[in-house]
């Protein structure tokens, strides 16, 4: 991608800012774009393993696999 438009700046940025002092100035834009594209695809690839196994619920935020298998604590004797 050439040039640096200003989503481009903002986005190099927060990346920057979310990896503190561990970047130096000296890693070029084009650097941080790859390196978010491999995390991306790292985590597309371990999704897909997930998908699997598990099918949908891969996908499914952890809070919803959670609620999803929820046993009542007290049961009700009438």
């Amino acid at each position: 991608m050439t040039g640096n438009t200003s989503l481009s700046s903002v986005v190099s940025g927060l990346v920057r800012a979310q990896m503190g002092t561990s970047v130096s100035s000296s890693v070029t834009d084009e650097d941080l774009d790859r390196h978010v594209a491999e995390l991306i695809l790292k985590d597309a690839k371990k999704k897909a393993d997930q998908y699997s196994q598990q099918g949908i619920r891969a996908y499914l935020p952890q809070f919803v696999h959670s609620s999803l298998s929820f046993t009542p604590l007290r049961t009700c004797s009438y």
